[in-house]
């Protein structure tokens, strides 16, 4: 079975990595991990992991008001509960936060 985990952090540089191995070992195989505008390097780590493929999704704050970054999170967390890919997944954020970039 798979399961995953939808996630904001802020300001957690120093635990992201014990976190994700943490809940990898008790059988967590997808993150969708919203930042909530750190400043300690948890962004940049953050887009290092989903650029490697560690985490499914990362959500940028720069990209993304805290609204639309909260419903993007509750339709990652539904993603991971049901039987949708992370491609639809991800198909969807992008569309959401480019319909968001235009109000």
């Amino acid at each position: 079975m798979k399961f995953g985990i939808a996630a904001i952090f802020k300001n957690e540089y120093e635990y992201i990595l014990e976190w994700i191995v943490y809940h990898q070992l008790i059988g967590v195989d997808a993150f969708y991990i919203a930042d909530n505008v750190s400043d300690d390097g948890s962004s940049q780590l953050l887009e290092a992991l989903d650029s490697l493929g560690v985490i499914k999704g990362f959500i940028s704050p720069e990209l993304v008001p805290v609204v639309h970054r909260c419903l993007l999170i509750i339709i990652c967390y539904i993603g991971s509960v049901t039987k949708l890919t992370s491609c639809v997944l991800l198909m969807l954020m992008n569309f959401l936060s480019a319909q968001m970039a235009v109000i």
